[in-house]
C-alpha cells in the first residue's frame, strides 16, 4: 500500500483544533502537506500554511509532536504525518486548494468527515496530552 507522508501543523484556539477542508473534498484534515525534494519538515510546514491559510507561523511556537500513521480519507494508501503545534501569525483564511477551515473540539471527533488519521490517532493523542478537551 502507497505511503505517503506529510508535515502538518496543530493550531489550537479556544481549546478547538484548526482543521481545513480541500475544493472537491467532504474530508476535514489537517493544515500541511508534503515536503518537496530536499525541503525540511518545518520548511514544508511554512509553505504549506502560506499556501493553504495566507499566513505565517511564529517560529519560536514551533513544537514537534509526534508521527501519526493511518488510512487516507479514501482508504486506498496510508498517511504519515510528522505533526508540529504552532502559533500562526496572522489570521487563517482559506486559500489556494482550501474551501473551508473548522474549527472542533474534541466532542466533534465523531464528525464522519474527519479523515481517518484525525480521528482515530490525532485528536485522541491531542487529548491525552490535555491539549485538547
Amino acid at each position: 500500500m502507497k505511503l505517503i507522508k506529510k508535515s502538518a501543523l496543530a493550531v489550537i484556539k479556544d481549546n478547538r483544533l484548526l482543521l481545513v477542508r480541500a475544493k472537491g473534498s467532504s474530508y476535514f484534515l489537517m493544515p500541511g502537506g508534503k515536503p518537496k525534494e530536499g525541503e525540511s519538515a518545518v520548511e514544508a510546514l511554512n509553505r504549506e500554511i502560506m499556501e493553504e491559510l495566507s499566513c505565517t507561523i511564529d517560529s519560536s511556537s514551533i513544537a514537534y509532536l509526534g508521527n501519526f500513521e493511518d488510512l487516507t480519507a479514501d482508504g486506498k494508501a496510508r498517511v504519515s504525518i510528522d505533526l508540529y503545534t504552532g502559533a500562526l501569525a496572522g489570521e487563517p483564511k482559506p486559500s489556494s486548494e482550501i474551501e473551508e477551515l473548522k474549527w472542533m473540539s474534541a466532542k466533534d471527533a465523531v464528525n464522519p468527515f474527519l479523515t481517518p488519521v484525525v480521528k482515530r490517532q490525532i485528536m485522541p493523542f491531542l487529548v491525552g496530552r490535555k491539549m485538547l478537551s
